[in-house]
């Protein structure tokens, strides 16, 4: 019933037979390559209309952006020139006290960019003083 030779001699596949299923099976692969690369060639890339579809898209969501930027920009200009005109006072005010003379600011806008000087006032006599009037 057993013998010394494995596979046993009725279930051994002859060569023919392997030879056979592997020229099969060789044609059916090289086939199956040939669908999966003329699939992969249909298939790979975009159309030029996906390609338009995501650039509008594109643009579209950047000029939103932009106009929604716009009025925080044109506040941030208004918040900028608060913080330089009030931080000019703050150095009179600091200077005048420190010194014990008083100080100007003066505001120009003749120039690009605007400026601010602030000067000490020179006193001559009593020209420095405002003129009183009436009651």
């Amino acid at each position: 019933m057993y013998s010394d030779s494995y596979p046993p001699a009725d279930r051994a596949d002859s060569p023919a037979k392997t030879t056979v299923d592997l020229a099969c099976r060789g044609r059916r692969e090289q086939t199956m390559l040939k669908i999966t690369a003329q699939y992969r060639h249909q298939a790979s890339g975009f159309s030029l209309v996906e390609m338009m579809i995501v650039i509008a898209i594109g643009i579209t969501v950047t000029v939103i952006s932009v106009v929604s930027l716009v009025p925080l920009l044109s506040q941030q200009h208004v918040t900028n020139a608060y913080n330089i005109t009030l931080a000019a006072m703050r150095l009179a005010r600091d200077n005048a006290v420190a010194q014990r003379t008083s100080y100007s600011v003066t505001f120009s806008n003749a120039a690009t960019p605007s400026t601010i000087v602030v000067a000490p006032v020179l006193r001559v006599g009593l020209a420095h003083l405002p003129a009183s009037r009436p009651r």
